[in-house]
C-alpha cells in the first residue's frame, strides 16, 4: 500500500477515480476514426510500479477474501452446531427440573 501512496502521491490532485484509473494505465485504448470507435487493450501508460503493484494487491485482495469467506462459513456453521447442541442440553436441564419438582 505505501508503494501506491508513493507513486501517487497526493491522491487529492486526481479530480475522479478515472483520472486515477488513466494515471496508472489501467483504462482501454480507445481509437476514434470517422463515425467508429474501437477500444483495445490497457493503455499501459503511467507508472509500471505503480499498476504492478496495484494490481497484485487486487489478486491478494481476491485470495485473502476467499479465505476469509470459508472461515465465516465454517464459524457460522460452528455457530449454529453450538446454539443446537445448547438448546438441546437446556431442554434437557428442564426437564431434569420439571422431574425434580414433581
Amino acid at each position: 500500500m505505501d508503494v501506491l501512496l508513493a507513486v501517487i502521491g497526493d491522491v487529492r490532485d486526481f479530480a475522479d477515480e478515472k483520472n486515477l484509473a488513466s494515471y496508472f494505465g489501467i483504462v482501454p485504448k480507445v481509437r476514434n476514426s470517422n463515425e467508429k470507435v474501437k477500444t483495445g487493450k490497457i493503455t499501459k501508460r503511467g507508472s509500471k510500479t505503480g499498476r504492478t503493484t496495484l494490481v497484485q494487491c487486487s489478486l491478494v485482495a481476491i485470495r485473502l477474501g476467499r479465505v476469509l469467506e470459508k472461515l465465516l462459513r465454517a464459524n457460522q456453521r460452528a455457530k449454529r452446531t453450538r446454539e443446537s447442541k445448547n438448546r438441546g442440553g437446556s431442554q434437557v436441564f428442564r426437564n431434569n427440573l420439571q422431574h425434580l419438582a414433581e
